[in-house]
């Protein structure tokens, strides 16, 4: 049997505009999300962001970024309301969703679902019915209509992105970026061991001239999209940060790793629920006489990365010793992203700069 490692992505995000002050019941069953997801509010240094833009860098803190959200927004303002959302006190939430910064156009027509609709028109089947035709194991979004005159935009995303040859996974690595060393697991070979297709899969895209900064690419099965890791300063914001990362990865040098080489990436486990409780209760004043109003604002984000990356050797004369392996090791801050090869825009950031949502050793 082929094994492979698994990159799992699933985002859920659901609007939803009632007419009175019940809470709905809304439930999103899938495969990614048998276990109960860990609300936002529980994680002290995780903070989970609708959008990259003026979003600044704090020490020590995590940040998790999908657009989902943003798609589910995008329908309300495309097929409700027509025009942007004005809400009553306006937030800055609102204020940056309404710039539509992510679009449906920056995904491939076959990973996403984004609908929005009337309770009363079946929008919920019309929901089930999309995710049936697009996903092989569709999850289920389940809802307790309270009124027919209900809005329901939802939005869902799934990328799975394997490697053809797996790596060792059964690596300890000391995440220290604020040197309070934390044993997590990881993933990936040390110089003695791997085969030349395992690391061959890792392309070296940068490398700063001590070595302190480098980008990594992890080659996978679907072509159409690229997985970077990046241990680099941070640039003020995320956006800053992504962008500094595109540039430096636009040069000619990419090269497979080979021989004697270490690469360890921590293993990253995520299943979180995050509620845009700044929306909550806030009035629709540009739709349905101002009766309309924000009761439920959700984005449910699962996100597995494991173990499921030329030729260099180095001697130094003038010491007579033989160097060091040639290492790349993610136990510093570093940035993931994940995004369509043929776009400009991410659909999944993370920056990790402490452990919390890392596999750590048990033991």
């Amino acid at each position: 049997m082929r094994q492979y490692l698994l990159f799992i992505l699933m985002i859920v995000s659901l609007t939803c505009c009632l007419s009175d002050n019940s809470r709905p019941a809304v439930r999103f069953d899938s495969e990614g999300l048998k276990r109960e997801p860990v609300s936002s509010s529980s994680l002290e240094r995780t903070k989970v962001i609708p959008y990259i833009r003026h979003q600044r860098i704090e020490q020590g803190v995590n940040y998790v970024y999908c657009p989902a959200f943003q798609l589910a927004w995008n329908m309300l303002c495309e097929n409700i309301i027509h025009e942007e959302v004005e809400i009553e006190p306006e937030t800055e939430l609102a204020g940056f969703l309404n710039k539509r910064y992510f679009t449906k156009e920056q995904l491939s027509e076959g990973s996403f679902v984004a609908l929005a609709g009337y309770a009363s028109e079946g929008i919920v089947e019309t929901i089930n019915n999309e995710l049936k035709k697009k996903f092989t194991n569709p999850p289920v979004f389940r809802y307790e209509t309270k009124d027919p005159r209900e809005i329901i935009t939802y939005s869902y995303m799934f990328k799975e992105l394997s490697f053809a040859v797996p790596f060792e996974g059964e690596h300890d690595l000391t995440f220290d970026p604020e040197n309070v060393g934390v044993t997590v697991e990881a993933f990936g070979f040390m110089d003695t061991s791997g085969s030349r297709d395992m690391k061959s899969q890792a392309i070296l895209e940068y490398r700063g001239n001590r070595g302190e900064e480098f980008i990594l690419s992890i080659r996978t099965e679907n072509h159409n999209d690229e997985l970077i890791l990046a241990v680099v300063a941070p640039a003020g914001t995320i956006e800053e940060t992504y962008d500094e990362i595109m540039q430096l990865r636009a040069n000619d040098r990419h090269r497979e790793l080979m021989g004697d080489v270490v690469l360890l990436i921590p293993k990253i486990m995520i299943n979180v629920e995050h509620r845009y409780d700044e929306l909550k209760y806030k009035h629709v004043l540009n739709f349905g006489d101002g009766s309309y109003f924000f009761a439920e604002n959700v984005q449910t984000i699962v996100f597995v990365l494991n173990e499921r990356g030329a030729i260099v050797e180095s001697q130094s004369a003038l010491i007579m010793a033989m160097a060091g392996p040639e290492a790349y090791i993610f136990n510093e801050s570093f940035m993931l992203i994940m995004k369509e090869k043929d776009k400009t825009l991410p659909y999944l950031v993370l920056w990790i700069a402490n452990e919390e949502l890392l596999m750590k050793k048990e033991g």
